[in-house]
């Protein structure tokens, strides 16, 4: 082989490394624009779902706050009206203050485990970003630990969800209690005939229907 040949095959062999290296360096474009397209659908979907949990949470302490102010002004209307009108059962109206007052506590809680949960989940992702600092020969158990607070996050939502449907189920119970609790009297309903004392019954005299006719005199003659 001569000089040429060699150079040719030289030339070749550096426009192979050129061609490889430009084709990694396409495929490291299209997976970080790949990355970037994941993690910004990734970041909008977390925020919508933190926008519907807080709107969750909100209707929550809405209608359990709301249900509490709606009986206590219901009760005080009921203030000086006709006694035998409503009937009330006092025992299922506590009980329904009692349900609505749990299901407005649990929307707290709710909020609080959520606070919990993102707290968790923040510490794991800077854990994460701490633990790639580090240099490579750095052995697993002296880097940060990011399992523990994971499994804490994941449970601290999985309470928080359930403690939201349980303060949607304390106001579905609040509210068919607090429905049971007042009964109209249908006798109240009925229009009632005027009361007449004994002194104007006997100025009126007996009913018509009851006195006797008069006949009609003879004529003499």
């Amino acid at each position: 082989m001569d000089d040429q040949d060699r150079l040719d095959a030289r030339m070749l062999a550096e426009q192979g490394r050129i061609d490889a290296r430009a084709a990694a360096d396409r495929a490291q474009a299209l997976a970080i624009e790949t990355f970037e397209k994941t993690r910004a659908e990734v970041r909008d979907r977390l925020g919508h779902s933190v926008a519907f949990a807080r709107d969750a949470v909100r209707g929550l302490l809405i209608i359990n706050g709301g249900a509490v102010i709606g009986l206590f002004t219901f009760l005080a209307n009921l203030n000086g009206k006709d006694a035998n009108s409503i009937h009330v059962v006092f025992p299922k109206v506590w009980a329904a203050f009692g349900f609505f007052g749990f299901g407005t506590g649990a929307a707290v809680l709710a909020t609080t485990l959520g606070f919990l949960c993102q707290d968790q989940f923040f510490m794991v992702q800077d854990r994460q970003a701490c633990n790639a600092g580090l240099p490579a020969n750095v052995p697993d158990d002296e880097r940060g630990d990011i399992e523990t607070p994971r499994r804490w996050g994941e449970r601290f939502r999985l309470a928080g969800i359930g403690i939201g449907l349980v303060g949607l189920v304390c106001f579905w119970i609040g509210s068919t209690l607090a429905l049971l609790a007042f009964a109209v009297n249908p006798t109240s309903a009925m229009p009632r005939a005027p009361a007449t004392s004994p002194a104007s019954t006997q100025a009126a005299g007996p009913p018509a229907s009851l006195t006797p006719p008069t006949l009609p005199k003879a004529s003499s003659g």
